[in-house]
């Protein structure tokens, strides 16, 4: 995996969530590949210095929501997800759009604001 996940214990987000997160923003920046093998359980809990169950829990979550495809003796691998038709994307970039908006408003943030991050990029 090109971005192993940087834990922040204090952050009160457990850490197979963090590696959750982690894969589906590498998936979504294009950092991950679909005929991209994901690190084994072991390994990355080897390089991560956590407990193999938790990322087992990890990958056991995303294989749930479909992000990944656990491919006995293989290894896993992202999924390969066709892309919705485009009314389909467009109300969910609407909904996407609308619940960022949401929480930049809690944050004191307004439109300008995620438009000006989103066109920089968010690396």
């Amino acid at each position: 995996m090109p971005v192993v996940p940087r834990l922040d214990y204090d952050s009160g987000v457990p850490v197979y969530r963090q590696i959750f997160d982690a894969v589906v923003l590498a998936l979504a920046r294009g950092e991950l590949q679909p005929e991209e093998q994901l690190p084994t359980i072991h390994d990355l809990a080897r390089s991560l210095r956590i407990n193999p169950n938790t990322v087992a829990r990890a990958y056991r979550d995303l294989e749930q929501a479909q992000y990944v495809v656990a491919e006995r003796g293989r290894g896993t691998f992202p999924a390969r997800r066709p892309r919705p038709p485009k009314p389909t994307r467009e109300s969910l970039l609407r909904s996407i759009a609308e619940r960022a908006l949401g929480e930049c408003a809690r944050f004191g943030l307004d439109q300008a604001d995620l438009v000006e991050f989103l066109r920089k990029g968010t690396a």
